[in-house]
């Protein structure tokens, strides 16, 4: 099922299935903290585990756990617990597998309105003031990326935003010449963060690298064609502090990358021969 068709089913099974403060669900097969508890900590099946603080702040500089917005923070918790329980117009009940995506789904579509909780006035009005325009452009932004980090989150501008900001009265040249590596340009496709200029990526991989967020790549599939990658989870740690699933890591983008790794290849398969005790002896195998 893809993203967008996903988040449109949430966002009807919170307007059917939400209708007063009393019928709200206060508990959920997945979630193992009190309803009331500003962390929960969440199981699901294959030893898949979530844990979630809700003392995030909002745009009138409250938290959602203040008791202000106890009501807007019940309806959030309402929306997660409704994961495993029948939908309002079928009557099925969520299978225990797809119950994990279910719930990071629904974490996510709530990230989208904290991360905007200035437009939508969150602190004062929680969800009321969200119209179907507001939907309508909730599901574009959706379609504009098959990646959440790249929609929701907005990744890539938020993080150009951010190493513009940090690096602009950086002097690179002492961090070059005691780190060249960061000069090397082994990438294919330049464009994440749409910067043409080499020398702000230089910029912004110096600034990195002297703030500690190049970590060293050894196994991880998606970098091991590169030596050095940002830690992008301590990045949008940065970013995404109030949110509750934003913290986690992102896209790399391929400019910021760095050394690549070269793997030696045979030119031809390998020869099996005897050793000099004969033919019946120990055999070597040549490279």
């Amino acid at each position: 099922m893809n993203d967008g068709l996903k988040f449109y089913r949430e966002l009807a099974r919170l307007k059917e299935g939400l209708v007063n403060l009393s019928s709200y669900p206060n508990e959920s097969t997945w979630l193992k903290s009190p309803f009331e508890s500003d962390i929960w900590l969440g199981s699901f099946a294959r030893s898949q585990n979530i844990q979630v603080n809700f003392s995030v702040a909002l745009d009138d500089g409250s938290l959602l756990t203040d008791k202000k917005n106890t009501e807007f923070l019940t309806v959030i918790k309402a929306w997660l617990c409704m994961q495993d329980k029948p939908t309002p117009r079928t009557g099925i009940i969520p299978q225990s597998g797809h119950l994990y995506s279910r719930v990071t789904t629904c974490f996510v579509l709530i990230d989208y309105f904290l991360l905007r909780s200035k437009r939508f006035r969150l602190g004062e009005f929680g969800f009321a003031l969200v119209t179907e325009n507001d939907l309508d452009m909730l599901f574009k932004c959706l379609a504009s990326s098959s990646h959440m980090s790249m929609s929701v989150y907005e990744w890539p501008a938020r993080l150009k935003t951010f190493l513009d900001e940090a690096s602009s009265s950086l002097d690179i040249d002492a961090i070059l010449q005691q780190e060249p590596r960061l000069t090397d340009f082994s990438i294919q496709d330049p464009n994440f963060l749409g910067v043409a200029d080499p020398k702000t990526i230089l910029r912004y991989r110096a600034f990195l690298w002297k703030a500690g967020y190049y970590r060293r790549i050894t196994t991880h599939a998606q970098h091991r064609s590169f030596a050095y990658a940002p830690d992008t989870k301590a990045i949008a740690a940065l970013l995404y502090p109030d949110t509750l699933r934003g913290v986690s890591p992102k896209l790399v983008p391929p400019e910021l990358k760095f050394i690549p790794v070269l793997s030696s290849k045979r030119e031809k398969p390998a020869v099996p021969v005897c050793s000099p005790s004969g033919p019946m002896g120990p055999k070597l195998v040549i490279a």
